[in-house]
């Protein structure tokens, strides 16, 4: 049973009973672009002589964090789901990663500590917030864990770019989906959000997505913390 609509312990449950390792295995082939955008951004980040902290915002089996780490960050990764922690947690010891794992729920992490990150990660959390309030929340506690200028990276769905939202089942009007798990943003709302929340925008562009069965964009955006 789901506790709350972005609630994924159900299928991380699956893709564990399974042998899986993360959000991927749920249906494998279906995303093979999933991480581009965030490899492309980690690379161009300057590595200094100390280690800068991260934090993986919807972290699930830890496939984004250990990318982090790679590029040279202490994580915590951090997910309301206990068994996509615990698939994070296996699959980092597997590697020998030092990576940290936390369930918290996103909208509100009272554990983790105000102004401690330089950099927050959103890859593909925030179109699993369909509600705007939930939306607000969840950028308000990823400024608050960033300390001033701390950087946020976002990967979200987007309206724009023509997806098939008949095909997808997706409402055209809200941009939600028939099961309210994922919304579509417009870029110009995402700006709205982000300035409203307090970040200042420092690039934000589409991303085709020609690898997928149904093509659409996501949104990619840099922003910094105010």
């Amino acid at each position: 049973m789901r506790r709350t609509y972005y609630d994924h312990e159900p299928a991380y449950r699956r893709i564990k009973d399974a042998g899986g390792r993360g959000w991927d295995d749920l249906h494998p082939g279906a995303a093979p672009g999933s991480y581009d955008a965030l490899d492309a951004f980690l690379a161009e980040r300057p590595r200094g002589p100390v280690r800068p902290l991260a934090i993986d915002l919807g972290c699930g089996g830890g496939q984004a964090s250990l990318r982090i780490e790679r590029a040279g960050y202490s994580v915590l990764g951090v997910d309301f789901s206990p068994t996509a922690i615990d698939l994070a947690r296996a699959n980092a010891a597997e590697e020998a990663a030092e990576a940290e794992f936390m369930i918290a729920d996103c909208l509100s992490m009272p554990k983790v500590p105000s102004g401690a990150f330089d950099l927050a990660i959103d890859n593909h959390t925030l179109h699993c917030l369909v509600l705007p309030e939930d939306r607000r929340r969840f950028l308000a506690e990823a400024r608050r864990v960033l300390h001033p200028g701390g950087v946020l990276f976002s990967e979200t769905m987007s309206a724009e770019g023509e997806p098939d939202f008949e095909k997808l089942g997706v409402d055209p009007k809200t941009r939600i989906d028939e099961h309210r798990t994922r919304y579509w943003v417009l870029r110009d709302e995402l700006r709205t959000e982000l300035a409203e929340a307090g970040f200042e925008i420092r690039s934000i562009s589409l991303r085709p997505q020609p690898e997928r069965p149904n093509p659409g964009c996501t949104i990619v955006t840099v922003a910094s913390r105010v």
